[in-house]
């Protein structure tokens, strides 16, 4: 059990390394009416996107985000600060522990 969990923490910090991170000075490189694949060339790829009626919305870390309309960058929010990868890979390795344990304890105080 012990080593599944091992892989798993393993698995997901090599995930979360792959996720995006953003260098703080791509967003100096922002300019309105850019193309989307112009913009993840400067900030990387979100974290989340979404899309309605024409416009689209791209959810960053630390509040970042950019929209477009008509496929054309129309504004964006610089994030708070730069994300540094060893910390999101922290990061991701602690939820992922404690989301494994919150199950069980779950299972526990059900049964007694």
């Amino acid at each position: 059990m012990k080593a599944v969990a091992r892989i798993g923490i393993l698995v997901l910090g090599f995930v979360a390394n792959m996720a995006p991170v953003y260098a703080a000075d791509g967003w100096k490189k922002l300019e309105r009416g850019q193309a989307p694949n112009e913009v993840s060339q400067s900030v990387g790829v979100p974290l989340l996107r979404q899309a309605a009626r024409g416009f689209e919305t791209w959810i960053y870390d630390e509040g970042g985000c950019v929209q477009f309309s008509s496929g054309r960058l129309t504004g964006w929010t610089a994030p708070k600060r730069p994300v540094d990868p060893m910390v999101r890979s922290a990061v991701v390795k602690v939820a992922a522990v404690r989301t494994k344990a919150a199950p069980a304890a779950r299972a526990t105080q059900a049964v007694e």
